[in-house]
């Protein structure tokens, strides 16, 4: 019989993509240039629930036969690219479409993660003007809140945690994987420890140790898909909260506010950051 100590604990998957321009030492362009965010988002799953998500995507897929890109939401719903057959097609078959799919992601057993950080609030705190910054690089502060909020989600229900990022550019892939081994190697999070308190920080040892893996995917890997979708939807549900999308997505309770709950909401849900005044 296996020592039980000996078995492995059960893992939670994070897919990771970005929504808006992405800064890594610097404001590089205008804070107030459209869209006014930068997210590090995507969707927890749990390790036995990937295969649903996988025959649901084929599902829908086969459902609709003229998608011949990944699902890719910013194309989607501007009907360009891949998806331009969207804006050729009679308005309720589009509509038909648009049912179809955020029915797909109400349904998904996954939980919509991410930190979603107001630009025009960083560039005001003065961020974005302290180059070389790395404890207050923007990135970096979006990856940590994200990577600790959905190791703290997986840590609640005895689970390790794997992190699957869609890939970049050299420097910004290169940039994660620093920001990663700094969490792995037990440093913390490196914000002000007066300022962090309120959200109930992770002491940097448990969240080390509840940390498995980072890996690069790419477009072809269906989570990283739905994480496209939940990246863009809770970006621009802030700022209009009946986009059709993020509505979706709350009314199926995929919202990770809704799966922790009012109590746990504040540390572990999705975190708007920078909205406020300076």
């Amino acid at each position: 019989m296996q020592d039980a100590s000996s078995v492995p604990a059960p893992q939670y998957f994070l897919y990771i993509d970005d929504s808006g321009s992405r800064f890594l030492d610097r404001l590089a362009v205008d804070a107030d240039r459209d869209p006014q965010w930068f997210t590090l988002g995507g969707v927890l799953v749990r390790e036995e629930d990937k295969p649903a998500c996988e025959t649901a995507h084929a599902e829908f897929l086969l459902r609709w036969p003229e998608i011949i890109q990944p699902l890719h939401l910013t194309d989607m719903h501007s009907r360009r690219k891949g998806f331009a057959w969207l804006d050729s097609v009679a308005s309720q078959k589009r509509g038909e479409f648009w049912a179809d799919y955020h029915a797909l992601i109400a349904g998904l057993p996954i939980i919509a993660v991410g930190c979603v950080v107001h630009r025009p609030g960083y560039r005001d705190r003065g961020y974005g003007s302290r180059e070389g910054d790395a404890k207050w690089n923007l990135c970096r502060t979006a990856f940590n809140i994200l990577i600790e909020r959905s190791a703290k989600i997986a840590h609640a229900e005895g689970r390790r945690l794997r992190v699957r990022y869609e890939g970049s550019d050299k420097k910004s892939d290169g940039a994660l994987k620093e920001y990663w081994r700094a969490l792995k190697s037990a440093q913390g999070l490196g914000f002000n420890a007066q300022n962090a308190a309120k959200y109930d920080p992770f002491p940097p040892d448990a969240l080390a140790a509840t940390l498995i893996d980072l890996e690069r995917k790419d477009k072809r890997s269906v989570l990283v898909q739905f994480a496209d979708t939940c990246a863009l939807a809770i970006s621009k549900g802030r700022y209009q909260p009946d986009f059709s999308t993020y509505v979706a997505l709350q009314s199926g309770g995929r919202l990770a506010d809704i799966y922790v709950g009012e109590e746990r909401a504040g540390s572990e849900g999705i975190k708007y950051s920078c909205f406020d005044g300076p």
